[in-house]
């Protein structure tokens, strides 16, 4: 098992914060971890891949006799997402997930019903915890979109955790 350091800056009600003091208090409210595990280390290179179907249930709502019916951006996101989580998954114990923080996506070329998109995602970055990934997309026909995504490896018990202390 590879350990990581997830001791990382964190945000309290006043913005982000890094110092000692504040570690130390979200560290005893058991907010994060100090340590997570996985099976085996995220390496550079790494890659995933989501195929996506053109169709409507993921196409723009607002097309008409005049607007034709293509891929919507949310959507093409949400498959780039999917291929970087795909990318890692190998990589972790049966406790981790890994969340998105982070997405820049340039939308290059509409997309029209019943093409099949091809999403790529491939690690370019590991930081302990934070993955960086660059994704593309292409359409058999010419590329889709292309940018820059981040997910964080996070143990699932500590998120259900904070998100049930939200709720509250």
């Amino acid at each position: 098992m590879i350990q990581i350091d997830n001791n990382y800056r964190f945000w309290d009600k006043h913005g982000q914060v890094s110092d000692s003091k504040s570690k130390r208090t979200a560290k005893k409210a058991g907010v994060f971890p100090e340590t997570a595990t996985m099976k085996t280390a995220i390496k550079t290179g790494m890659t995933g891949e989501e195929k996506v179907l053109v169709g409507p249930n993921n196409r723009i709502s607002f097309a008409d006799d005049r607007m034709p019916a293509v891929l919507a951006t949310p959507w093409l996101v949400a498959h780039l997402e999917y291929a970087a989580r795909h990318a890692i998954a190998p990589c972790l114990e049966e406790n981790e997930r890994s969340v998105g923080t982070f997405v820049e996506v340039e939308h290059l070329a509409p997309v029209p019903e019943g093409f099949i998109v091809t999403c790529r995602a491939r690690v370019i970055h590991v930081d302990g915890p934070v993955v960086t990934f660059q994704v593309d997309a292409h359409d058999g026909t010419e590329p889709v979109a292309r940018g820059l995504h981040r997910r964080r490896v996070i143990d699932v018990d500590r998120f259900a955790r904070r998100i049930a202390k939200k709720k509250r």
